[in-house]
């Protein structure tokens, strides 16, 4: 949490690579309820989120939004990886509108 406080603080992305283990896959839904739980024990928000499903897969998911999105939202299968990014740049806002249904 402490990176992406920092991060955020320095307007830059931060990517969050979820947890593997033996026969459990962290899945985006999970790290969004923790990075909350932490980000309000520091003071701080987190306003984006992008989960990203199966990258590079023939079926991947990208979406973009708030904490309550990524909460209501089926990834699917893993793998899953976030980002949180900081100012967004308008391609990448653009990208995100059209591809991960930022609004």
């Amino acid at each position: 949490m402490e990176t992406v406080a920092r991060n955020l603080s320095a307007d830059l992305h931060t990517i969050v690579y979820l947890d593997i283990q033996e026969n459990r896959y962290m899945r985006v839904g999970e790290a969004v309820e923790i990075l909350e739980k932490l980000a309000e024990e520091i003071g701080i928000s987190i306003p984006l989120y992008v989960g990203i499903a199966r990258a590079g897969s023939p079926d991947p998911v990208v979406v973009a939004g708030t904490a309550e999105r990524m909460l209501n939202t089926d990834f699917g299968p893993p793998l899953h990886i976030l980002v949180i990014p900081a100012s967004l740049h308008d391609l990448e806002r653009e990208y995100l509108r059209i591809f991960a249904g930022y609004e």
